[in-house]
């Protein structure tokens, strides 16, 4: 058992919730209708969200010994603390509402967070949000517009990637809405290519409720990210590709080339395709000659 299915284990709940969601502005080429719905997911998945949120693959969420493992158990209690999962739809915890109004602010910000994981998970394709500002600072490009930066960049299934800011409130505030599309507009590229998707993710209360705006600012912007398909396959199949190092084989599949390791199994191969290994592979040379 892997380490994020024994965190699982101890909070598996397959009890559904919903939260009430609204899209704005988006463009309907991208796929995106306007409207309100409500969203369904697992107990189970808002967990996983809270586990993963902000992290680039698995390793990242283990990566410190010792601290790694008080950082899971303290996201875990902050969902179990502050979030009421007993009804059908999602509400805060009268413990959240005891705390004071600095407190109540690092709460929302949290669970703004966990939410806006969830729906970029569910809605948008996104596999990982992972933190601008875990990016090197050379590799952004800034004008002297608009140095506020937006929270995340999200890797989506098509290897893609969209920009997200997120927003966890008490109550909606149209001055915090225009200020979260101004800090999205502020990006221009990714990989030196315009994104494809811009969000923002407001969360706050609305009838006692928890609610969720996801809006799309519409504009381009100023700020340049550099962040190569190479980094993203070396974190995207850093385990398996860990795993390559011991004894491994090529073998020909369909006539695609394969690097293939067989483990302790009579019916399983772990393998990568050879352009991505080679890739991954380099990526590995270079940051170790770097080092």
């Amino acid at each position: 058992m892997d380490l994020i299915t024994h965190y699982m284990a101890l909070v598996h709940n397959t009890q559904t919730s919903k939260i009430w969601c609204s899209f704005n502005d988006f463009y309907s080429q991208r796929g995106i209708g306007d409207g309100e719905f409500e969203l369904e997911f697992l107990q189970d998945d808002l967990y996983r969200a809270a586990l993963t949120v902000g992290k680039g693959s698995f390793d990242e969420v283990f990566r410190i010994p010792y601290y790694s493992k008080y950082e899971i158990e303290f996201r875990i209690d902050m969902v179990r603390a502050f979030l009421n999962l007993e009804g059908e739809h999602v509400k805060r915890s009268e413990a959240f509402y005891l705390l004071d109004p600095s407190e109540k602010g690092a709460i929302n910000y949290f669970i703004g967070m966990i939410f806006s994981q969830s729906i970029a998970t569910s809605r948008l394709n996104v596999i990982w949000l992972v933190h601008l500002d875990s990016y090197d600072k050379n590799q952004l490009e800034y004008t002297g517009e608009n140095r506020k930066r937006p929270d995340f960049i999200g890797i989506r299934n098509d290897e893609e990637r969209i920009v997200l800011e997120s927003k966890g409130w008490m109550t909606k505030k149209n001055d915090g809405i225009r200020n979260a599309l101004r800090q999205l507009r502020a990006v221009l590229s990714v990989e030196g290519e315009q994104n494809i998707l811009k969000v923002a993710s407001i969360l706050y209360e609305r009838s006692s409720q928890l609610y969720l705006d996801i809006i799309d600012p519409k504009e381009k912007g100023l700020i340049k990210i550099f962040a190569g398909k190479s980094d993203y396959l070396k974190d995207y199949y850093s385990r398996v590709f860990n795993l390559l190092q011991g004894s491994k084989e090529t073998v020909v599949i369909d006539d695609c080339i394969f690097v293939i390791r067989k483990v302790n199994c009579k019916f399983l191969e772990i393998g990568l395709l050879k352009d991505v290994y080679d890739i991954i592979n380099e990526t590995v040379k270079n940051e170790n000659n770097k080092g």
